[in-house]
């Protein structure tokens, strides 16, 4: 068990100071009995927060238990003398406070029975140099040797200098991508009323983006009611940029554009689900490199205001077609309208373990409110789907698709005027890998 918690003291925080923070958080320890365990932790916070320590249970730290502060890492140090019994498991609280707020988090401890000969070790199979660099790439550089040792790898160093030359050419080529490969976006929405993008660029501070290695995180700062709801980061496809809303103005050319990663055949382009084809109005076009695909619509009147989807194999990415307000005759001015389906849910056979995106389209004024479930489950508040909503075109994702998602997935939009619903079932197939 771990979770941090915040009470905060001021309305308001003085430029320049902070409420406490954890720069390395405690972790969740599980000792024998008769054995010792220690807590370490790093805070910052301007003022300099002070750091106690206490158990969730309220019963006082058993004695000879010792609180430190080490000079030199800047740790504070909780150590729990030897000779640990049953009666010191418990959940342990890390207390950073100064004016601003009151951080505590909370680890536990876990105490097991001493035990009177080690169990005999189970014998794994030592990966090949291909196996064992996957298992090196996903892992903290600091974990290398340990991790060589476990898998019984005797030439570390050599593992490690082969390692680097992998990493290296990575890093190049992510740093200096070609100019037609986009780079995976990553958003970060809040489902409050529908999952909208976080605009950080906007929030004058409010928000930080970090990322460190493969980890992304999104730092919240001055915490407050406000605040509340769930936050999920959403991932682009890696084999194709996704499709962005197109604002045009009327009786001109609106243009969407899709970047791939590597030359693909068979790409489809749909408009409200119907294929397209190169014609007088649409014009189709591919780079000499085969990795730009673009659909310009001519001559853009209401008539052609809709859904368009780029169809990439097993991967769709759709957005509207918007007319700029400004441009449309008053007499064409959208007025009150009940929500209405242009494009609905259609079915998906999902292989196993592949992520499955349904979508679909809807329009309506004021705009509706959008609520998905699975069979009569409501999955507003579930954090293993994603969804979005977005100029009308509504998403939602199941992730690594199993048997047990297997049912009929049921969108419903609302507003004052009406409330529509629509339906598709996602069926479950066994992932074929291909022979090349």
């Amino acid at each position: 068990m771990q979770s941090l918690s915040v009470e905060t003291h001021s309305a308001t925080i003085p430029p320049g100071e902070t409420i406490p923070q954890f720069n390395e958080k405690p972790i969740s320890v599980t000792a024998q009995e008769g054995k010792e365990a220690v807590f370490k932790v790093k805070v910052k916070g301007n003022p300099k927060p002070s750091v106690t320590w206490k158990r969730a249970s309220n019963k006082p730290l058993r004695e000879g238990a010792r609180i430190s502060f080490d000079n030199v890492t800047k740790e504070n140090i909780l150590k729990v003398k030897s000779n640990l019994t049953a009666d010191d498991e418990d959940a342990y609280k890390c207390i950073a406070s100064n004016v601003h707020a009151d951080c505590t988090y909370t680890v536990s401890l876990s105490v097991t029975e001493s035990e009177s000969a080690p169990a005999p070790r189970e014998e794994r199979k030592v990966p090949d140099e291909k196996e064992m660099w996957e298992i090196l790439v996903k892992a903290d550089k600091k974990d290398y040797e340990r991790i060589c040792i476990e898998y019984g790898f005797t030439d570390f160093r050599g593992m490690l200098k082969r390692l680097k030359e992998m990493k290296k050419k990575v890093d190049t080529e992510v740093s200096h991508p070609p100019a037609s490969l986009p780079l995976p976006s990553h958003v970060w929405l809040l489902s409050l009323q529908g999952a909208e993008p976080i605009r950080t660029q906007f929030s004058l501070g409010k928000y930080e983006l970090k990322q460190v290695g493969t980890k992304y995180q999104l730092v919240v700062k001055n915490v407050s009611m406000k605040d509340s709801g769930m936050y999920s980061l959403q991932v682009a496809d890696k084999r194709m940029s996704a499709l962005k809303p197109v604002t045009v103005t009327e009786r001109q050319t609106g243009v969407f554009e899709c970047k791939l990663t590597k030359r693909v055949d068979g790409v489809l382009w749909r408009w409200n689900g119907a294929e397209l084809k190169r014609d007088e109005k649409h014009d189709i076009t591919v780079s000499e490199d085969g990795l730009t695909h673009t659909l310009k619509v001519k001559d853009v009147r209401p008539s052609d205001l809709g859904l368009y989807s780029v169809c990439v194999g097993d991967k769709t990415s759709s957005g509207q077609m918007l007319i700029d307000s400004t441009s449309l005759n008053p007499s064409l001015t959208p007025s009150l309208s009940a929500p209405k389906f242009i494009t609905p849910l259609r079915n998906h056979n999902a292989q196993r373990g592949r992520d499955c995106t349904m979508s679909c389209a809807v329009s309506g004024n004021p705009r509706p409110h959008i609520t998905w479930y699975k069979g009569k489950v409501n999955l507003s508040d579930k954090l293993k789907y994603w969804h979005t909503s977005s100029t009308g075109v509504c998403t939602l994702t199941v992730p690594s698709a199993t048997t047990k998602d297997t049912d009929d997935y049921t969108i419903v939009a609302e507003n004052t005027l009406g409330k529509v619903t629509s339906t598709c079932r996602l069926t479950e197939q066994a992932h074929h890998v291909n022979s090349d």
